[in-house]
C-alpha cells in the first residue's frame, strides 16, 4: 500500500511539473512540487518492513540544469524577458533542487519582478542549503525591509554581520536599535 501511495505521489509530481511549464507565473507549483518530491524521497528512503531497500529516485540532469541556470542568469543580467528567465530557472531547479546558486538566481529574478514573497522563499531556501551564503542573507534583509518587516531585516543583517559582512554591520548600526 505504501509503495502504491509513493508511486501515485510521483505521478502527481510529474503532472504538476508538466503543468508548471505551461504557466510560468504559477510559482506555488514549484514550491509544492519540491516539497512533495522531498517528502516522497524521504518516504522511499525509509526501510519497508525492516528490509534495507535502495531508494528509486530519478537522477537529476545536472548539465541541463546548469545550461538553464546560465540562460536565466543572462536574461536577468541583460534585463531581458524576466518571465522567460523565471521559467528557465524554475526548470533548472526541477532538474537540481539542491543548487544554491539556482535558488539565489530565482530570488533575484523574483525580486526584480517585485514578487517579494517568492524572492524571500528562494533566498531562504538558498540559506538552508548554505547557511553562510552572505549574499542570500543580505537579499533577505533587503526584501524584508522593502516589505516593512524591520525586525526580520535586522535579524538578517545581524546574521550577515556575524559572518563578516561589513556592509551588514553598518546596516545594523544604522537601522537596528539593539
Amino acid at each position: 500500500m505504501k509503495i502504491l501511495l509513493i508511486l501515485f505521489s510521483c505521478v502527481m509530481i510529474i503532472v504538476s511539473c508538466q503543468n508548471s511549464h505551461t504557466n510560468p507565473n504559477n510559482v506555488t507549483i514549484i514550491r509544492d512540487t519540491i516539497f512533495i518530491t522531498d517528502t516522497v524521497q524521504k518516504e522511499v528512503e525509509k526501510p519497508a518492513g525492516g528490509l534495507n531497500m535502495t531508494p528509486i529516485v530519478p537522477e537529476r540532469d545536472t548539465v541541463k540544469a546548469m545550461v538553464l541556470k546560465k540562460e536565466a542568469l543572462q536574461l536577468l543580467i541583460n534585463k531581458g524577458n524576466l518571465l522567460n528567465a523565471q521559467y528557465k530557472i524554475e526548470e533548472s531547479i526541477m532538474y537540481n533542487n539542491k543548487d544554491v546558486d539556482s535558488w539565489y538566481i530565482y530570488g533575484n529574478i523574483s525580486q526584480e519582478m517585485n514578487k517579494y514573497e517568492d524572492a524571500l522563499f528562494a533566498y531562504k531556501h538558498a540559506i538552508e542549503l548554505d547557511p553562510t551564503h552572505i549574499d542570500a542573507i543580505m537579499k533577505c534583509a533587503i526584501v524584508a525591509g522593502k516589505t516593512g518587516d524591520e525586525f526580520s531585516a535586522c535579524v538578517y543583517l545581524h546574521q550577515a554581520c556575524n559572518l563578516g559582512d561589513q556592509k551588514a554591520c553598518e546596516g545594523v548600526r544604522k537601522f537596528c536599535n539593539d
